[in-house]
């Protein structure tokens, strides 16, 4: 049963494609975040969020450990 869903980034609002299916082939797969930035991005965020999005809170969450 294919349960990939196009999906709206509740951050930028555009579409993407979620891999709910096979996390292994989703967008966001490949990006590698600690435990400290998965927590600021869930707290601001529920749900996924594009890859632009993503890297930009991962730089953000860098910066103000900094």
């Amino acid at each position: 049963m294919k349960q990939n869903k196009e999906s709206y980034c509740p951050r930028c609002l555009l579409p993407f494609e979620c891999r709910v299916d096979n996390i292994s082939l989703c967008h966001c797969n490949a990006i590698i975040l600690t435990h400290e930035e998965k927590q600021y991005i869930a707290k601001l965020y529920q749900g996924c969020l594009c890859n632009k999005c993503i890297l930009e809170l991962k730089s953000v969450k860098r910066q103000t450990n900094h």
